[in-house]
């Protein structure tokens, strides 16, 4: 492998002085937020101030394992404990056989539902490590 296929492979560092003080506040800041690590935080901050730099499907930031664990046991956590699943399926049968109306429960029931699998969508991206296609942030 030629050298400028191997460095192109590889990440590039990024290498920025601060001084004790600047550190302790990023530092602090990377665990408040439960970051991996310090570069994982600046990454995910840096990223997540540039509109569209990362197209979507790109890793946004490296996760522990026990981060991802826990992202992921939440989803898990999560999908138990509502009857979203149950319920969209309800309504979906309803739907086809053409007695679902429209009353402003069945209009609530289905903006929590998708309330629901949107907050588990949004886990899910993360603990996988991906940036949202509709991450504005």
């Amino acid at each position: 492998m030629s050298a400028d296929r191997h460095r192109r492979s590889q990440a590039s560092p990024i290498s920025v002085r601060l001084t004790p003080e600047e550190y302790s506040v990023v530092e602090a800041a990377a665990k408040r937020e439960r970051y991996a690590s310090i570069s994982a935080f600046v990454r995910a901050k840096l990223f997540s101030r540039m509109d569209a730099a990362l197209p979507a499907g790109t890793p946004s930031g490296r996760l522990s394992k026990e981060e991802r664990q826990r992202l992921l046991g939440q989803i898990t956590y999560r999908l138990g404990q509502s009857e979203v699943l149950r319920n969209l399926s309800d309504l979906a049968a309803a739907a086809r056989v053409g007695a679902l109306p429209l009353t402003s429960e069945v209009v609530a029931e289905l903006l929590a539902a998708c309330k629901a699998v949107a907050e588990i969508r949004t886990i899910l991206l993360r603990a996988l490590g991906v940036k949202s296609p509709d991450d504005a942030s």
